[in-house]
């Protein structure tokens, strides 16, 4: 997909919403420089004094629970996941009754927020893991993070779950069964999402320096493979935008 594709179809978001709660969450994560959120979520970097202990995973977990940084993930979904959004949600606008438009959205957004919620658990605990390990070895964790992330990239099962997140559902008209499949379109929705982001979204975690320019570049990058095409799954690098 070119870039001017990409910006176009960006610029044409049907939720203008979106676009609005993406760039409170890019403040939020601006003002955490200044401490209104606490950073021990972006850098690993304190396990690192802990690297000569046989007990240091577990001291890094003390110092730095994964369930302690709920606020600040947030944020960064906040931050990153609105525009990934638009096609789902025109989906569910287009499909629902007007009566049954916002409660259908919401029950999306209720069950893809959980799922990123508990993915971000095992992104936090990954990235205390990564700084730890690649500390006994001299490296910054960026380097294994971004190894994987070019690995997964390149994989079949990272072409498949984004071939499937532009699958949309048919959806029930009326009644409970309107909310479930609203609820069950977010849940299946964030599980595609996160086989196709959780590996990009692990190199912010990890950085701990530069933390909003990767932030930014992964989402970018996220965005220019939303946006792109489905094609067959194989080994090569996804879609992305050219000039």
């Amino acid at each position: 997909m070119r870039a001017g594709a990409l910006v176009a179809a960006i610029a044409d978001v049907r939720f203008p919403q979106l676009l609005l709660l993406s760039a409170a969450g890019w403040a939020l994560m601006l003002l955490s420089a200044g401490g209104l959120i606490t950073p021990t979520l972006c850098s690993a970097g304190h396990a690192s004094l802990l690297a000569g202990s046989s007990h240091a995973i577990a001291a890094a977990f003390a110092f730095n629970p994964p369930t302690g940084e709920i606020g600040p993930w947030l944020v960064m979904l906040l931050a990153m996941m609105p525009p990934l959004l638009t096609q789902p949600l025109a989906h569910l606008w287009d499909r629902s009754f007007s009566r049954y438009r916002w409660s259908a959205i919401a029950l999306f957004v209720t069950g893809y927020g959980a799922v990123w919620m508990l993915a971000g658990l095992v992104l936090m605990a990954a990235a205390i893991v990564a700084g730890v390990l690649s500390a006994r070895f001299g490296l910054s964790p960026l380097v294994p993070a971004t190894g994987l992330a070019l690995l997964w990239q390149c994989c079949p099962a990272k072409q498949i779950c984004l071939n499937c997140c532009h699958r949309l559902p048919r959806l029930s008209p009326f009644g409970l069964a309107a909310h479930a499949d609203s609820l069950r379109y977010g849940l299946v929705s964030a599980v595609w999402c996160v086989g196709a982001c959780w590996a990009l979204m692990l190199i912010p975690l990890v950085a701990q320096s530069g933390h909003l320019p990767v932030m930014a570049a992964a989402s970018v990058l996220m965005l220019a493979e939303r946006f792109a095409q489905a094609r067959p799954a194989r080994w090569g690098w996804p879609a992305a935008p050219m000039p």
